[in-house]
């Protein structure tokens, strides 16, 4: 029976191949803060052939100067749906304005991808200040609310770092990455998971390469048509033909951090870095044979969940009881200096920029003091930072009445932001 229920599962991945209608959701992503969308240099009714408005494009909220400036959109036949990076915010066009159909606060979660799927909005796994989370939400669109999938299995966290659909109703995760306690787990690209939205379960996701210097590289941008998916690495285009599970590559240096980018079914028109690119649905002539792709049933993972879950508590209550003893030990040692209290706190982030005061220093500089400069990802990297210093600042705030962090922008470049620690 198991074995007849492995050859469906797997033939049915095939058979989503298949199918003869683009499920591709087209999307759009643009930087609230770049030069291009300030000075409304994007010509938008004309790359999205009309489907988005000059009013309706520059007149989403744009968020302040603290707050990621990310604004990712999906579009249905008869809707555009505007989303906010580590809000759940919900906006959707209604003739003259944006409307927030989400009633309630859903700040300091962190979804990485949204799709459509039938009268849903997929939230794609997340992450937070701590942790990482392999869950599928979906908001649906009649109720108005967020509520986590129910799934048939269970995969380990993760965040995914790079993902695209197959069909209209699989999505797969090419790269995946972790938090755990605050500290990134990065993964690679050989071993991930899929999701199968009719079936609500999780499946491997294997790929094979034929030189492992791919293997080794992380996902920095990804574009996803119907035919194909491109990822774009430091040195590397990287192509998915979808039909043969086929990866091809060329070797090309590509611009990362865009300004803009619509992805349709069929072709990628972008502006990054004032440069406008344009990918077309196809493997180009030039590529070269890098690898394969294939999809198995996820096993036993049921059962590894249940294995565990005894030992899972016990140590939550020995973990909590430790906690216990510490704090009060804590009290007895620290109340009169909350400075040290703060040094031994887990992520030991402010006892580190205590130490720094009176300094300056910009983005990269201030990344590698905080330890989030070994993601590749701009916008997670801009999540993360934004959080950590709420983070920080709240609870020093809360012991000395002021904020440790503050931020400027730099008299040379005002599209640069300085950061100055004064205790």
């Amino acid at each position: 029976m198991r074995n007849k229920a492995n050859t469906f599962l797997i033939v049915s991945f095939l058979c989503v191949l298949n199918v003869g209608f683009s499920a591709v959701d087209s999307r759009l992503m643009v930087n609230t803060h770049s030069k291009s969308f300030k000075e409304k240099l994007i010509d938008i009714e004309t790359i999205s052939r009309g489907l988005i408005s000059r009013d309706m494009f520059y007149s989403i909220p744009v968020r302040n100067l603290g707050e990621d400036p990310i604004f990712k959109f999906l579009i249905s036949d008869s809707t555009i749906y505007a989303m906010q990076d580590c809000q759940l915010n919900i906006w959707e066009w209604n003739d003259t304005v944006w409307v927030n159909r989400v009633k309630d606060n859903y700040k300091g979660w962190c979804v990485p991808n949204y799709y459509l799927y039938k009268k849903n909005i997929i939230g794609f796994t997340g992450f937070g200040f701590w942790t990482s989370n392999s869950g599928v939400y979906s908001f649906d669109l009649d109720s108005n609310n967020w509520k986590l999938i129910n799934v048939e299995n269970n995969v380990p966290h993760f965040v995914s770092k790079a993902d695209f659909k197959i069909g209209n109703d699989t999505i797969i995760s090419l790269m995946v990455d972790g938090f755990e306690k605050g500290v990134n787990k990065e993964g690679k690209i050989i071993n991930s998971y899929g999701f199968d939205l009719r079936l609500n379960k999780w499946f491997n996701v294997e790929s094979y390469f034929e030189l492992n210097v791919f293997s080794n590289f992380y996902n920095k941008k990804i574009f996803d048509m119907e035919n194909t998916t491109h990822v774009f690495f430091n040195a590397y285009h990287m192509i998915l033909d979808k039909k043969s599970l086929t990866f091809y590559y060329v070797s090309e240096k590509k611009m990362i951090d865009y300004d803009f980018y619509y992805n349709s079914s069929s072709s990628v028109t972008g502006i990054i870095n004032g440069e406008t690119i344009f990918i077309m649905d196809e493997v180009p002539a030039n590529a070269v044979f890098a690898g394969t792709i294939k999809f198995t049933e996820f096993k036993n993972v049921k059962n590894m969940n249940q294995k565990n879950n005894s030992s899972l508590w016990a140590m939550i209550g020995l973990v909590f009881l430790l906690l216990f003893g510490i704090s009060l030990l804590w009290r007895l040692k620290y109340s009169k200096n909350n400075i040290q209290l703060l040094k031994k706190s887990p992520v030991n982030l402010i006892s580190i920029l205590v130490e720094r005061t009176g300094e300056v220093f910009d983005s990269n500089e201030f990344d590698v003091l905080i330890g989030i400069d070994n993601d590749n990802s701009p916008d997670l990297i801009r999540a993360k930072r934004s959080r950590i210093i709420k983070e920080v600042n709240n609870k020093y705030e809360k012991l000395e009445g002021k904020f440790l962090i503050t931020r400027q922008k730099s008299p040379k470049d005002n599209r640069y932001m300085l950061y100055y620690i004064e205790k």
